[in-house]
């Protein structure tokens, strides 16, 4: 396991270096053509897969897929959406676990370590594509990773996810029952039940549990560490995954992100305050700091859309500006809205992310 975390090392170490002096791989067009080309290239015609990217990222990722699902869809993806949830099962299973991610060579691991919202995007990903026959298929896999998950997240005297660290998210920050991780907890379940699933976690109100915790009045708190900080995950996938609805507490969210700055320059970066990070951070220092994910900033503006649809077109069309003017759509942007690089590492380009640029682009352009 450990050789792999150095191949994958390498693999961006040595594409960091080939970006430095070539530069990004860059596509034609405007935003819609940039991102269509993009998504079309993301798609391994030789193993039947979408990659996470065309940069460093040419391997599958749950959670990146589980994120792309619905816009793929959209994009009429029906038979490659099955082909790579059959590709990755089939490897899952053979591995005995459900992990964040499979290696070009078809090598399954966790990185850095296990994470709460791998199971919880696969699931997602089987409602959403409607795929019965794996389902039917991985039944009894399924279910003993259901089973599996409940021993090792939950804690049986809270039930709240124990507090340790996990990958999750911001898998190089060390938190303590995160918020995020929580509201996985209660969309495994709620997905387990739409698949017909055997559910241990089934019969607990996960939103009134997450809402005593978490909620603050007007935001998600990030963990629950006594730091109290607000972060942009953790006030964007309890509204994403559907877990809460409530459009008052969407547009209290939305004022204490704004307050903070989580959406400047545009959204949304991950924190203000600094967390508490594993080692790996210093390869990438700040990687998971004040640094802006479109990974989570396209869910936060869908979430926005719910209620206020021209301030959502508004930062749409900051991402479109970016798009457009990088010509290929990237990873990760520093807190003034650049390109994110260190000394061994660059952002990540052409991410499978550009999906979702294309799925709110229509979506948006509805209303």
């Amino acid at each position: 396991m450990k050789f792999i975390f150095v191949s994958e090392g390498f693999r961006m170490l040595k594409r960091r270096l080939r970006v430095h002096k070539t530069g990004f791989g860059k596509y034609a067009g405007n935003d819609e053509n940039i991102c269509s080309a993009i998504v079309s290239d993301c798609y391994n015609k030789e193993e039947n897969f979408f990659m996470t990217s065309t940069g460093h990222f040419t391997e599958f990722w749950t959670r990146d897929f589980g994120l792309c699902i619905q816009p793929l869809k959209m994009l009429g993806y029906k038979k490659e959406i099955f082909k790579t949830l059959e590709y990755a099962l089939k490897i899952f299973k053979q591995h005995g676990q459900i992990t964040t991610t499979i290696s070009p060579d078809g090598k399954a691991f966790d990185f850095p370590k296990f994470s709460p919202d791998s199971l919880a995007f696969m699931l997602h990903s089987l409602v959403v594509s409607k795929s019965n026959i794996l389902v039917s298929k991985y039944k009894s896999f399924l279910e003993r990773e259901i089973s599996d998950y409940a021993k090792i997240v939950i804690d049986k005297e809270t039930g709240l996810v124990k507090r340790k660290h996990f990958g999750s998210m911001k898998d190089h920050s060390i938190r303590k029952s995160s918020c995020y991780d929580n509201v996985m907890v209660a969309w495994v379940s709620k997905n387990a039940d739409l698949l017909g699933l055997k559910n241990p976690l089934g019969g607990v109100d996960y939103q009134s549990l997450i809402k005593k915790h978490f909620w603050k009045e007007d935001h998600f708190i990030d963990d629950l560490s006594g730091k109290n900080m607000l972060s942009g995950d953790a006030n964007t996938y309890p509204f994403w995954t559907g877990i809460f609805d409530s459009k008052d507490m969407i547009r209290k969210m939305m004022k204490s992100v704004k307050a903070k700055g989580l959406d400047k320059p545009f959204p949304i970066r991950y924190s203000i305050e600094k967390p508490k990070v594993m080692w790996l951070d210093i390869f990438a220092a700040g990687y998971e700091f004040q640094n802006i994910w479109p990974m989570s900033g396209y869910p936060f503006v869908e979430v926005v859309s719910k209620v206020d649809n021209n301030l959502a077109k508004k930062y749409l069309a900051k991402y479109k500006a970016l798009i457009e003017e990088h010509q290929t759509f990237l990873e990760v942007y520093n807190n003034k809205g650049k390109p994110f690089k260190t000394y061994f590492y660059m952002t990540d380009e052409g991410m499978l992310w550009a999906s979702m640029h294309l799925f709110l682009r229509k979506c948006l352009s509805r209303t």
